[in-house]
């Protein structure tokens, strides 16, 4: 049942990568249950990880389904198997609950959460600049007013480090590429929606490989043939968005 469990858990974290929410809460759905189920039984601590492992993959499918209230719901229960287990949240925790208030529009708190992300990170060892620090903290809190785009740890600054660590194929430069767009189109610089607008024409067929990605970058697209005032908030809008959600 353990073994079940694991796998459930693998599952629902592959589904959640490749953009297939719905799946993805399932899956972890069922490794939830199984190591409940067990931990009842044995008191075993191996469970309560699965049991937050889950949890968290859960939230992050929730909230790539813009379900924030799900999302919070699943991250309580993660918070409370790593309060049984005695240990620390950790930085994931903390990056999820950072955008349930982005995308609740409470940018106040998400950017609480979002350094209390990095400080949590920065205790582990990592630096400013390092590769999980920029794509799991610094790329979503940049696109909070006021957007970051080309100052101390802005978008264009994460977009060149991360372009130095992976290929142009891999999900997380695609990832790199629509976050700094991104923050490109939501500025009031010609100069800057420019650059985001050939940041997607270049890079577009290659977020193909990930449906939640490609749905961003194909939205994203679109952003130049609408009124600038509208953009930012479609922006916005388009960052969460994901049309396999329900895959």
């Amino acid at each position: 049942m353990r073994l079940l469990a694991q796998l459930e858990c693998h599952k629902a974290w592959f589904f959640t990568h490749a953009g297939w929410s719905r799946s993805s809460i399932e899956a972890a759905n069922e490794a939830y249950l199984s190591a409940v189920e067990i931990y009842r039984r044995t008191r075993a601590h191996d469970e309560l990880q699965i049991i937050a492992d889950a949890a968290l993959i859960a939230s992050n499918s929730h909230l790539n389904r813009v379900e924030p209230v799900n999302a919070r719901r699943a991250l309580r229960l993660a918070a409370a198997a790593r309060e049984t287990q005695s240990a620390y949240l950790n930085a994931e925790y903390y990056r999820q609950l950072a955008v349930t208030n982005f995308q609740a529009e409470n940018d106040s708190d998400a950017r609480r959460w979002f350094k209390t992300a990095f400080r949590v990170m920065r205790e582990q060892g990592y630096s400013d600049n390092d590769v999980p620090v920029l794509l799991s903290t610094r790329r979503q809190a940049n696109l909070l007013a006021p957007v970051n785009w080309d100052g101390e740890c802005g978008a264009l600054e994460i977009l060149d480090s991360l372009s130095r660590h992976f290929p142009e194929h891999s999900n997380e430069f695609n990832i790199a590429v629509s976050w700094t767009a991104a923050c490109g189109f939501s500025i009031d610089s010609p100069a800057a929606n420019l650059q985001a607008q050939e940041l997607v024409e270049h890079h577009f067929q290659s977020a193909w490989r990930f449906g939640h990605r490609a749905t961003v970058v194909s939205l994203l697209r679109l952003v130049p043939q609408l009124p600038p005032a509208l953009r930012s908030d479609f922006v916005r809008f388009a960052v969460h968005q994901n049309a396999f959600a329900e895959r």
